[in-house]
């Protein structure tokens, strides 16, 4: 009896001990220059950061939430500029559009629902460009040979360019494909996403 009545003081005591660490602070230890950084309580120093809330790139204007990421101006356009091949080897780079709303298409042959979504696109091109807007279908990590064979099989005229590496795809956040992202004529990125959203025509338009 006498045994198990010290060992619940001692347990009691050890958790006393434990509760009242918990509310001191903690030191750093000095860094290589010597400092030593303000004392911090235990609890903050254990606190674990919260997840932010995800956010959904599908069918909705991110110009808030994703905006457009900055490497070089050039006039009022200002946005993510690249330089990649065309089918004939012809470099191509965004800012050769300065100054127009350009639709960027992600896409690759392996991918059954671009496959399905390019003859739409296609389709609905002739009007598209009618309106002053350039579209650029950027195809990502297909050969060249491969990307040729399967179009040759395709009445495609829209301009296709070649991502080989996924360069272009990565700076601009690409997960899944197919993905949109419009940008308008002052190089601002007003949407990404997996479909081309009815409202593109108004949100190029917005500046």
């Amino acid at each position: 009896m006498k045994k198990e009545v010290f060992l619940n003081i001692g347990l009691i005591v050890t958790l006393q001990f434990i509760l009242s660490s918990c509310s001191g602070t903690v030191k750093t230890q000095p860094s290589a220059q010597g400092e030593v950084k303000e004392s911090v309580p235990i609890s903050k120093a254990l606190e674990v950061p919260s997840v932010p809330e995800a956010v959904s790139f599908v069918s909705q204007p991110v110009k808030d939430v994703f905006p457009a990421p900055v490497i070089r101006k050039q006039g009022v356009f200002e946005t993510l500029d690249f330089t990649i091949s065309d089918l004939d080897g012809k470099q191509v780079s965004l800012s050769d559009f300065a100054g127009k709303p350009v639709i960027l298409f992600f896409w690759a042959v392996w991918c059954p629902f671009c496959t399905e979504e390019l003859p739409h696109l296609q389709k609905q091109y002739p009007n598209i460009k009618a309106k002053g807007i350039e579209v650029l279908a950027i195809d990502i990590n297909d050969s060249p040979e491969r990307l040729k064979k399967f179009l040759s099989r395709r009445a495609i005229t829209l301009p296709v360019l070649m991502d080989e590496k996924s360069h272009v795809a990565t700076a601009y956040k690409v997960i899944g494909i197919p993905t949109y992202v419009l940008i308008n004529a002052n190089g601002e990125i007003q949407f990404h996403g997996n479909i081309l959203p009815d409202t593109y025509l108004e949100l190029l338009a917005e500046k």
